[in-house]
């Protein structure tokens, strides 16, 4: 516990900032904004150790790359993108973060199950590092 404490002392003292999914940013990055997501294999990193702003992001490269699709196929996309394939209540739950993540930044919409990019202007350059 006093690592735990020790480590929230630094966060506060430091340029970053926690957003309202306990994920750290530096106080100058705007989450809206951020267009980049770090693709893994399921070693790499465990699903709730992505950010829904990268799956929001991983979510509009694709539909930007393959067009519009349902839900579900988006999904399973954005799992295979992040070395995933099994989908379980976990992963649905936190699918769903980042598809809400998309469309309250204005990215996506979905209307019966199909989404699709949203209309308007987007930043170019989404991409995987």
């Amino acid at each position: 516990m006093e690592r735990v404490k020790k480590i929230t002392y630094q966060v506060k003292k430091s340029l970053v900032v926690v957003d309202s999914d306990n994920f750290l940013w530096r106080q100058n990055v705007d989450r809206e904004r951020w267009l980049l997501y770090r693709s893994c294999s399921e070693n790499d990193r465990k699903l709730d150790q992505i950010s829904p702003v990268e799956l929001a992001n991983a979510a509009v490269d694709i539909v930007t790359r393959k067009g519009g699709m349902t839900a579900d196929a988006l999904g399973r996309m954005i799992l295979a993108r992040f070395g995933r394939s099994r989908m379980s209540k976990l992963t649905k739950t936190h699918l769903a973060q980042g598809f809400e993540q998309a469309k309250a930044f204005g990215r996506i919409t979905e209307v019966d199950g199909d989404v699709k990019l949203a209309a308007g202007p987007l930043d170019a350059g989404l991409a995987t590092v």
